[in-house]
């Protein structure tokens, strides 16, 4: 669990010093991409400019089922 939530921090500073509107998002934007960058690597993210839509189908069903408001 350690190991996971150290991860989870890590991918939340990233966004938050690489994602230019990382403030302005909500907190569900947050949300979502947090768990996309954690199923389908923050690179890839980074690299389709955030838009969780261009990651694969895997990752995107990831989101759809982990995400509840």
């Amino acid at each position: 669990i350690e190991t996971g939530v150290r991860y989870m921090l890590y991918l939340d500073d990233y966004l938050k010093n690489n994602h230019l509107n990382w403030e302005r998002l909500s907190q569900k934007e947050k949300r979502k991409l947090l768990s996309a960058a954690y199923n389908g690597g923050i690179k890839r993210l980074e690299k389709r400019e955030w838009n969780i839509e261009h990651m694969p189908s895997e990752t995107k069903k990831y989101v759809e089922n982990v995400y509840t408001e």
